[in-house]
């Protein structure tokens, strides 16, 4: 059998969406944003990349010609799964020929159900995996099967007790002031003795005792990385979509979007979900995540929350979890290098 994938973006989304690939049996193709080709490169049970330069030629880097050429591209298929649920979307599935054709009964927008012939109802308010799994059922009638995801990259020495931190995330309101940041993990450090790896996604001047900064690394090593380590440190991004495909507990940080649905799903994991002054509710994000000019839901959280928050659901498996696997934290540099 072949299919095609289609989920064009984000990069976190499209994190979210590749254990679906895990569930088919067949050859596998998947439609992407050029943008993130690499990503998806990695993944071993993807035969297919097919890259669609919608932003590229937006941003006026390939003629329109390019964008076409892309779009016919695109082979002949036992079923699609639009997975996207918008206007883009819709056009590639247009594109692809198959007999199947199957999408969301509610996209995001209205115009993609005019290109599917099977619609299927997801309860949005069930974590993005969960709602992956009944996509599956309700598509092939069984249940799936799930394999582990190991993405294609490097092994990198880490020191023993180390955490990692992933601050950044695209949209600013995500994000927790830097300040608080440095504050917090002072004081973990103070408790734990552990190393800390940070991740950034570009060019930081960045210093904090007892660290190893990376800079951008390809997602498998980051993935391997992340098996690693004692804890993952993050807020909603791209890096606790990654986090969710391995076995490592981490602790999430949430604002304007929910950590019932995007949060962490392993096992000793937590969350602290920032309440907004305003009093305004959502079901996955916030309607303001883009706009809001305070940012107030993370940004006027304290160290004294973060650290209840840390300990009430993290405290006890990780020391367990550090009792038995470095009894004696180290304190030397980090020979991890990208």
């Amino acid at each position: 059998m072949k299919y095609l994938v289609v989920k064009l973006s984000s990069l976190g989304d499209i994190i979210q969406t590749i254990p679906f690939a895990s569930y088919l049996d067949g050859e596998i193709s998947w439609a992407v944003e050029s943008d993130y080709l690499s990503l998806l490169q990695s993944v071993p049970t993807v035969n297919h990349v097919i890259p669609i330069p919608f932003r590229k030629w937006r941003r006026g880097e390939c003629h329109f010609s390019e964008l076409v050429k892309a779009l016919r591209s695109l082979g002949t298929y036992d079923t699609v799964f639009d997975l996207q649920g918008n206007c883009k979307s819709a056009i590639v599935t247009k594109f692809a020929k198959a007999k199947k054709k199957i999408g969301l009964k509610n996209p995001a927008e209205w115009p993609n159900r005019l290109v599917t012939n099977k619609k299927i109802s997801l309860p949005q308010k069930l974590p993005i995996k969960t709602q992956l799994q009944i996509f599956y059922k309700k598509a092939f009638d069984k249940e799936p099967k799930e394999k582990p995801l190991q993405l294609l990259g490097k092994n990198l020495p880490l020191p023993k007790r180390t955490f990692m931190v992933c601050m950044g995330s695209r949209w600013k309101n995500k994000q927790l002031p830097e300040a608080l940041w440095k504050s917090f993990l002072l004081q973990l450090q103070k408790q734990y003795g552990a190393h800390l790896l940070f991740v950034f996604g570009e060019e930081k001047e960045f210093s904090f005792p007892n660290s190893t900064l990376l800079i951008k690394p390809e997602f498998g090593t980051w993935q391997r990385l992340m098996s690693q380590v004692d804890i993952i440190l993050t807020v909603d991004s791209a890096s606790l979509a990654l986090a969710n495909t391995t076995n490592t507990p981490t602790f999430a940080l949430f604002g304007p979007s929910s950590a019932k649905i995007f949060g962490p799903t392993t096992s000793g994991s937590g969350v602290f979900q920032g309440a907004c002054p305003y009093g305004e509710t959502f079901v996955k994000r916030c309607k303001h995540l883009r706009t809001c000019k305070t940012g107030a839901c993370l940004r006027d959280t304290t160290l004294r929350q973060l650290l209840e928050a840390f300990q009430n659901q993290c405290g006890s498996q990780l020391d367990q979890s550090l009792r038995e696997s470095s009894p004696c934290p180290q304190s030397e540099s980090s020979p991890c290098t990208t």
